[in-house]
């Protein structure tokens, strides 16, 4: 058996064992939830997940995380409360990934910075940050979509919701496909 294979070996061990022991009434970093949605979803953990999960920021950038590993870091985010800062770029999340982490920043109190940047949106991920943007309670300062394909349709809902957005202070659109309707949409609201 090869040194590679030992580690991995060990390494599948030490999973198994955070897997099988008893859930600890509180997960605070959301890292034994992050392990039984990877189960669940058939994936790999992704180990800088794990590593930043304990930090008030987390860099996972070009990971290639994809759907299911945004769906199994939106657990453990639903339980952390120590992220504030949220990068995850170059990740193909896709729109249900979006989805599913806009409802997790819509609840959470200590996430103000995310950055999604260079991830394929298309309209059901702008609306569903849109939403976002649109509620009263949110805490988000800074959204990067920078690099996210957003069209002049996919912009607009999200100007219409930052018209009565009083905390979001930075908005980073650049690179995208935007026109003359999305200018004039933000246009109304800065």
């Amino acid at each position: 058996m090869s040194a590679s294979q030992l580690q991995d070996d060990a390494a599948e061990e030490d999973e198994d064992e955070l897997l099988d022991d008893d859930v600890p009434e509180e997960d605070q970093f959301g890292r034994i939830k992050y392990l039984q949605k990877c189960q669940e979803l058939g994936i790999s953990p992704v180990s800088q997940v794990l590593k930043f999960l304990e930090s008030e920021e987390m860099h996972i950038t070009h990971y290639g995380l994809g759907v299911k590993g945004t769906l199994a870091l939106v657990g453990a985010l639903e339980l952390n409360q120590t992220i504030t800062v949220l990068r995850l770029t170059h990740n193909n999340i896709g729109d249900e990934g979006v989805r599913s982490l806009a409802q997790c920043l819509a609840a959470s109190q200590t996430i103000t910075e995310v950055d999604i940047s260079g991830n394929r949106l298309g309209p059901h991920g702008a609306q569903a940050l849109a939403a976002l943007l649109g509620l009263r309670t949110g805490v988000v300062k800074t959204l990067g979509l920078s690099h996210c394909h957003l069209s002049d349709k996919d912009a607009v809902p999200l100007a219409l919701a930052l018209e009565n957005n009083q905390v979001l202070k930075s908005l980073d659109l650049s690179h995208n496909d935007l026109g003359d309707k999305a200018a004039a949409a933000l246009g109304n609201v800065l």
